[in-house]
C-alpha cells in the first residue's frame, strides 16, 4: 500500500479526532500531506475559482509524483523553523456538499483527466481527499497548462528533464473492483428471496496484471435464518483459493494467466438468502491487487433499514401473485442502493 494511500484510509477511520489531532500535534506538510482552507467554505454554486487552481495544481503535483493527500478545511501558516504546520481548523459549511463540488470539478482540471482521485466527507466540516500516482501522467492543469511535481512540501513547475523521465515510466497495471448483481433476484419460497452479488476485478492501468488476487470478508452478517454462501470461481484452471474460518475466501491468479488492460476477470460470488428477522446490515470488505501494482480495498454495504423495504412486500407476497414481477424489480435499487448510486 502506497503511503498515500495508507495516509487517506487513516484519516478516513479517524475522521475528526484524527484531524484535529494533526492540528494539535502541528503536523507539518510534506511530501504526502497537504492542509487547505476554503476560499468560501464550499457555500458557493460551484467550486470557488481558488479552491479550483488549489485541486488542479495538486492533481498534476501529487499525480505527477508518488501520490498525496489533501485536507480542506484547515488554515496553514508557515513556521521559519518546522515549515507549513496546521494553524486551526476553518470547517466548511457543508462537507457532503464541498465533496460534490470537488468531484464535478476533478476530472476537468488536467489533461489527462485523473480518474482515480477519491473525495471522503468528514461530517464535521472536513473533506479528505486523495489523489494517488497517475497511471497516465504526465497531467497538466486546466487552463494554466502547467505541469508540477510535489517537492517536499510544495508543489513545483516540472522541468523539462523531469517530463522527459515520466514519459518514459514503465507502464503498471491496476487492479480495481466492479461490483455486478443479478438482474432479477428470485422468491424461492414464501418469506425467502436469494440474489447473486458478484466480484468482477479489471486491469484499469496499462500494463498486464500478474499474480492477481482477491481476499473479500463477511463482517456483518443480517440475520439468524439468512444464508450467505462463497461461490469461488469456476474457472479452476485459473483460479485457486481457500476459504479461512467459514467467512473469508482468498483467491489467486495461477501462474501463467494474467489481465491485459481493460481485461475483467470475476474470482467470486456470493449467493445471499434473505429471511426474517433481518437484525444487522451485511457488510463485506476485501482487497484486491497483482504482483505489479498497488493494492486496492473495497467493501459492499447493505444497509438494515434499506434491506427491510426491498423484502418487506416480497415476504408477504404469494408466490403465484401476479404482481411478484414489479416487486421483484424493485429489489435491486435498494438492496444494492451502494452500487445503483
Amino acid at each position: 500500500m502506497s503511503r498515500a494511500r495508507d495516509l487517506y484510509d487513516r484519516l478516513v477511520a479517524g475522521g475528526e479526532p484524527e484531524i484535529l489531532s494533526f492540528i494539535d500535534q502541528r503536523i507539518t506538510e510534506e511530501l504526502f500531506l497537504e492542509y487547505k482552507q476554503s476560499a468560501d467554505s464550499g457555500q458557493g454554486r460551484t467550486l470557488h475559482d481558488n479552491d479550483r487552481k488549489n485541486l488542479a495544481k495538486a492533481i498534476s503535483g501529487f499525480g505527477n509524483s508518488e501520490g498525496g493527500v489533501i485536507i480542506w478545511g484547515v488554515k496553514c501558516r508557515n513556521d521559519p523553523v518546522k515549515g507549513d504546520v496546521p494553524e486551526k481548523a476553518v470547517p466548511l459549511a457543508d462537507s457532503v456538499k464541498f465533496k460534490s463540488l470537488l468531484e464535478q470539478a476533478t476530472t476537468g482540471l488536467t489533461v489527462p483527466p485523473h480518474t482515480r482521485v477519491q473525495h471522503h466527507p468528514i461530517p464535521s466540516g472536513f473533506v479528505v481527499s486523495l489523489i494517488p500516482e497517475g497511471l497516465h501522467p504526465p497531467y497538466q492543469t486546466v487552463p494554466e497548462l502547467s505541469y508540477y511535481i510535489r517537492s517536499g512540501s510544495n508543489f513545483a513547475r516540472a522541468p523539462h528533464g523531469v517530463l522527459a523521465g515520466l514519459f518514459g515510466r514503465k507502464p503498471q497495471p491496476s487492479i480495481e473492483t466492479h461490483w455486478f448483481s443479478t438482474d432479477s433476484p428470485e422468491l424461492v419460497e414464501r418469506g425467502a428471496v436469494k440474489t447473486q452479488l458478484s466480484i468482477v476485478l479489471r486491469n484499469f492501468g496499462r500494463g498486464l496484471a500478474s499474480h492477481v488476487f482477491c481476499n473479500v470478508s463477511i463482517k456483518s452478517h443480517p440475520g439468524r435464518n439468512c444464508h450467505i454462501e462463497f461461490k469461488p470461481s469456476p474457472e479452476q484452471e485459473v483460479w485457486s483459493g481457500r476459504l479461512v474460518l467459514n467467512q473469508t475466501l482468498q483467491m489467486m491468479m495461477r501462474s501463467g494467466f494474467a489481465l491485459a488492460p481493460e481485461q475483467d476477470a470475476m474470482p467470486v460470488s456470493f449467493d445471499i438468502v434473505l429471511r426474517n428477522p433481518l437484525e444487522r446490515d451485511f457488510f463485506i470488505e476485501g482487497i484486491c491487487g497483482c504482483a505489479e501494482g498497488e493494492t486496492h480495498r473495497f467493501h459492499f454495504r447493505s444497509e438494515l433499514l434499506d434491506m427491510v423495504k426491498a423484502t418487506d412486500q416480497m415476504f408477504r407476497t404469494p408466490l403465484d401473485a401476479v404482481e411478484t414481477p414489479s416487486l421483484l424489480r424493485k429489489f435491486n435499487p435498494l438492496f444494492y442502493k451502494q452500487i445503483h448510486r
